[in-house]
């Protein structure tokens, strides 16, 4: 498992620019020769418990502009920072989202095929509930997709006249109800072949970056 860290808190983010400015502060002292003024190497430690206050007030001074520009310089890096995990967080979460709504179109145009291949038949409440429930592949998907999908809507109701047609036939085999049977028959051997045809037309669009 792999560890990253998490973001800075606003605490530390204000510990941080503390830091940076009394560090930037005793920084500038040093540099300057201003310790070397204050605290002689030659005075010993009675020097330092005499001359502390100096030392405390120059640095509060020293380090207040240091200090402001890097508490702006470190707000300014917080907030990209948040606004960009925001916008990462945001785009995944949009992400996630369309493969939803899109994997809820595969699955019910699989689930209809499965059942008319299982029961030799269609009815036309599923045939329209598989219209309702792949109506916004309009918007999800490529037009050859919602194209696919209206065709197999399109199979349905001719599978559905032709069961129609031989149900309103007199009892007993004749040519008509061969061939009317023979032509449901291919319909019901075209939605089985579109059984592993939908995972494949679908596979592109169901994959999170």
């Amino acid at each position: 498992m792999i560890l990253r860290p998490g973001p800075l808190r606003p605490r530390s983010w204000i510990l941080l620019a503390v830091g940076v400015g009394l560090g930037s502060a005793f920084a500038v002292g040093y540099n300057s020769g201003l310790w070397a003024h204050i605290l002689p190497v030659s005075s010993g430690l009675t020097h330092w418990f005499c001359e502390w206050p100096k030392v405390l007030w120059w640095a509060l001074q020293a380090g207040l502009s240091t200090g402001v520009l890097a508490a702006t310089f470190v707000a300014i890096l917080w907030y990209s920072v948040e606004s960009r995990a925001m916008r990462t967080e945001m785009a995944l979460q949009n992400r996630i989202a369309l493969y939803d709504r899109r994997f809820s179109v595969f699955r019910a145009a699989r689930a209809y095929l499965a059942d008319v291949v299982a029961n030799g038949h269609v009815t036309m409440s599923k045939a329209f509930e598989l219209l309702r429930e792949t109506a916004q592949a309009e918007f999800l998907l490529d037009p050859e997709i919602d194209a696919y999908l209206r065709k197999i809507y399109t199979k349905s109701v001719e599978m559905f006249g032709l069961q129609e047609q031989v149900s309103a036939l007199p009892d007993g085999p004749s040519l008509k109800r061969a061939s009317l049977e023979g032509q449901r028959l291919e319909i019901v051997k075209w939605m089985l072949e579109q059984e592993p045809i939908v995972t494949q037309r679908f596979r592109q669009y169901l994959r999170i970056p």
